[in-house]
This record gives C-alpha cells, sequence and structure tokens, in this order.
C-alpha cells in the first residue's frame, strides 16, 4: 500500500517476491502504447491476434480499429487480442517480440529492476514476473497518463463493432463496489491466481495498493481491507514510513485529445459510470481522523487480512447456524 501522490510506502508485505503479474502486465502495455502511438492511429486485426491465448474479445480478422478503441478493449475487458494487435501497431519491427523489448526497456528504465515481460498481454510464461514493488511504480508513472487514468477508471464503454456498437464492461468490480475508487487493473492465471491494483481517494488522500495471488475473489476483500485500513490510520503510517517508491523518470505525455471526444460516449453509463462513481467518491464516507496504530493493523495479522478473517468468521456462524438448525430437526421431527 503506497500513497499515489509521494510514493510513501505506508505498508507492504513481501513485495520483492517475484511472481506471474498475469492482466495487470496490461498497465504497461497501455503505457508504451500512449507513449509510441496517437490515439486516433489505426491497426487491422490480424490472426495472430485472434488466436492469442486466455480472454480474448473475438475481434474480426481484417477489421480495423483505432488505438484508443484497442486500447479500451485491452483495459476494460481485458482482452488479450487486443493486446497483440496493439503490440503490432507499436513494435519497431512489427513483431510481439519488438513490443516486448520495448516493454522490458521501459520498465528498466522506470526502476522496476525485478520485472521481466514475455509477452503483452500476461499470460504464464517462463521469463514473465514482476513484484508488488515493481507493480506500484509502473502504476504510479502510468496513472499520470491522463487517457490510461480514464479509461481504468471507465465503468462501461462502446466501440465501434462489425459496423454496430460493441460494449466493453470494465472488469474491475471495486469501481461501483467500493467509494472512491478510480482504477485500475485486475489480473488472474492459473500461475497467478488473483492480483489486482487499486487506487481509490478519499478527503484528499490517494491509496494505492498492489495484491498478488489473493485468495479471495478477485482481491476484492484483501484490497478493501487495506484501503479502509489505510484510510483510517493515513497520518500514522506516513509518519512512520522510511521507504519511498522514486520512479528513475517520469516520462512525457504526449499531447494528444482526451479519450471518448469524439463519440462520447466515454462517460455514458448507469449507475456504474464513471460520473456516478465519482459522484459518490465526492461526497465520502466519513472515517475518523488519523490515529496512533493498533494491533489490529494488517502487519499484525500475517498472511490474513481483515477481509478474510470476516469472510471466515462469517462461514463458521452460517455452518454453525446450520448444523444447530438440522439438529433440531433431527430431535423434533415434523
Amino acid at each position: 500500500m503506497v500513497d499515489a501522490k509521494n510514493g510513501k510506502v505506508l505498508w507492504a508485505q513481501n513485495e520483492t517476491f517475484p511472481r506471474p503479474p498475469a492482466s495487470l502486465t496490461k498497465i504497461l502495455t497501455a503505457l508504451v502504447v500512449l507513449q509510441r502511438a496517437k490515439l486516433d492511429d489505426t491497426q487491422v486485426i490480424t490472426q495472430d491476434a485472434l488466436d492469442a491465448p486466455g480472454a480474448n474479445t473475438y475481434a474480426k480478422v481484417g477489421e480495423t480499429f483505432t488505438v484508443e478503441d484497442l486500447l479500451w478493449g485491452l483495459l476494460l475487458a481485458s482482452g488479450n487480442d487486443m493486446a497483440i494487435a496493439l503490440a503490432h501497431r507499436v513494435s519497431p519491427d512489427g513483431t510481439v517480440a519488438g513490443f516486448v523489448n520495448l516493454m522490458n526497456e521501459e520498465a528498466a528504465a522506470l526502476g522496476a529492476q525485478s520485472t521481466s515481460f514475455a509477452n503483452p498481454h500476461g499470460m504464464d510464461a517462463p521469463g514473465h514476473y514482476s513484484t508488488a514493488r515493481d507493480l506500484a511504480l509502473i502504476t504510479m508513472v502510468a496513472m499520470r497518463n491522463p487517457a490510461l487514468a480514464q479509461m481504468v477508471g471507465t465503468v462501461r464503454h462502446d466501440v465501434p463493432w462489425n459496423g454496430g456498437k460493441h460494449l466493453f464492461v470494465n472488469h474491475n468490480k471495486l469501481l461501483t463496489l467500493y467509494p472512491g475508487t478510480i482504477g485500475v487493473k485486475t489480473g488472474y492465471t492459473n500461475g497467478s491466481g488473483n492480483s489486482l491494483v487499486t487506487e481509490a481517494t478519499r478527503n484528499g488522500t490517494t491509496l494505492l495498493t498492489v495484491v498478488l495471488g489473493a485468495k479471495s475473489p478477485a482481491g476484492y476483500n484483501d484490497s478493501m481491507a487495506l484501503l479502509n485500513w489505510g484510510f483510517a490510520n493515513t497520518g500514522a503510517l506516513e509518519a512512520r514510513s522510511t521507504d519511498q517508491i522514486v520512479p528513475a523518470k517520469v516520462p512525457a505525455v504526449a499531447a494528444q485529445a482526451a479519450p471518448g471526444v469524439k463519440n462520447g460516449a466515454a462517460r455514458k453509463g448507469g449507475s456504474g459510470s464513471p460520473a456516478a462513481v465519482r459522484q459518490a467518491a465526492a461526497a465520502p464516507e466519513r472515517l475518523p481522523e488519523s490515529r496512533s496504530l493498533t494491533a489490529g493493523g494488517p502487519e499484525r495479522r500475517d498472511d490474513v487480512l481483515l477481509g478474510a478473517v470476516i469472510a471466515s468468521l462469517l462461514t463458521a456462524l452460517f455452518l454453525t447456524t446450520r448444523r444447530r438448525s438440522r439438529n433440531r430437526s433431527a430431535q423434533f421431527p415434523t
């Protein structure tokens, strides 16, 4: 857990342990693309993109998309085919391998020294790994790009599709579950388990959490437990922090129109739209002022965060109640 504004590490556990990053990879994929392409650049879907393993939007071979629309599919639907198409568009030699080289060069330049990527989509592969600390660093930089920040904070978005429209819905349910959430990305593979990077803002503070290998659904419970504890203890955590994540460089932001301007669809939607989420964030839940840390903080819970504890207690209570009900039925049959 990091203060996203200054990079102070507020809490960490196994933060330098290399793990498969799954689709969290796509945060850097999008950043590299936005540094080297314009949103209205175009790319044709190839068979190579359609054959991408894992999550796929199944765009038709031969169909042409703008870089912007491919990015919507990459960041909301987590389409691996979109990752391959974008790699072809930006790669210096037109190959996926050439794009991956750009990714690794960018990661190293930012200071993510314990990161190595083998593909642009995040499927498990030899030599494809990162750490919670490196992913926090990459995300901090990526969220400074207005286009990327807008996309990962959008709940749903329509893109032109085979002569009509196709709705992409963001996989990140915290955008509607947790008030103040402004991004950023979910991930899952067999090798990585559930992974989630989240940024949330409350009372002028923006916290960034990275949860890897979570046991709770998509890492939501652990992330919310961290965020709740962090927002309640920000002052004490800031005062105690002696560690800070500082990017080795800050990439220049390309001058380009904000996404969605040409069709106005980026900000539209129902109650789960970004506008509704930001409205909820504007009047956040009132929390107590920052206070001294207590033994109840995540650092005293080893690998088990508050969300997992609550879930276990509720499950035990439910099973006990059901068992007692069955015993009564057995003793007093109707």
